[in-house]
């Protein structure tokens, strides 16, 4: 039988190879336009030179960078097209049915800009978080081997509970308040009540509703259109009516880079 993940995987490829089908003879001919293009701009600098015939040079010159920069304009709006459809990907799907805790074993990471975000999952569920900040000069947060968990829910969505580890995805001073809310002013301290501060929600974007992680990070355990596993981020409360990042959505989950 077949997956979900393993089948989403096969649309995705089919429908890859149809579009390169496609395309493949027009960037065929067009690659071999710019390229002669290019050629000829060359060869009328050269003769312009020696012709000594500065107008001549100067539209030269000019073919020669429209022979260069449009197919590099070309490749970039590619690349990011291609970007932008891995990010509309996001919240992604539900685990195949066949996921199993063991397949949340290994070393998962994530980078928010210069930092990096490291978990390290073992099969005894125990688990542990390096975070170093690329920012902040010598800063690091490292919990000693805590407990893991996973809540299973009837319509296939999987949730994973840290405890212990901190949400670092928007900086270090919301990381340090280990979900707690925001700590009291320094330069207005009068506002605080004295009270222990409520917990600060988070938005869940897979069960969209808000949840809480004091003392604890919650990841959504998704699969993308590879059937690779994700471990998706919930966002701080009022994020969520945003909607989804169109670049930029990597640092929204982690991604294994080592299994055991």
């Amino acid at each position: 039988m077949v997956g979900d993940g393993e089948e989403a995987s096969q649309v995705t490829m089919a429908i890859a190879g149809c579009f390169l089908c496609c395309i493949s003879l027009p960037v065929m001919v067009l690659v071999t336009i710019f390229l002669a293009l290019g050629a000829y701009a060359v060869r009328q600098i050269l003769v312009s030179r020696t012709a000594r015939d500065p107008k001549r040079r100067t539209r030269a010159i000019a073919l020669l960078a429209f022979a260069v920069a449009t197919p590099a304009l070309t490749c970039a709006l590619a690349v990011a097209w291609v970007w932008r459809s891995r990010c509309l990907e996001a919240p992604y799907s539900n685990p195949p049915r066949s996921f199993q805790d063991s397949d949340l074993v290994g070393t998962w990471e994530t980078h928010y800009g210069r930092s990096l975000d490291r978990l390290i999952i073992r099969e005894d569920g125990t688990f542990r978080q390096l975070y170093q900040s690329g920012y902040a000069e010598d800063y690091a947060y490292e919990t000693p081997w805590n407990e893991w968990s996973l809540d299973r829910f009837s319509n296939g969505t999987v949730r994973l509970h840290l405890q212990g580890a901190r949400y670092y995805r928007d900086g270090i001073e919301i990381g340090e308040l280990d979900g707690m809310g925001d700590s009291c002013p320094a330069d207005h301290p009068d506002f605080c009540s004295g009270e222990a501060l409520p917990p600060r929600p988070f938005y869940d974007p897979v069960a969209e509703r808000s949840l809480q992680m004091a003392g604890k990070l919650v990841l959504d355990v998704r699969s993308d259109s590879s059937g690779d596993i994700l471990l998706f981020h919930l966002w701080p409360d009022g994020r969520g009516d945003q909607g989804h990042p169109i670049f930029d959505c990597d640092s929204d989950v982690f991604r294994r880079v080592t299994t055991p």
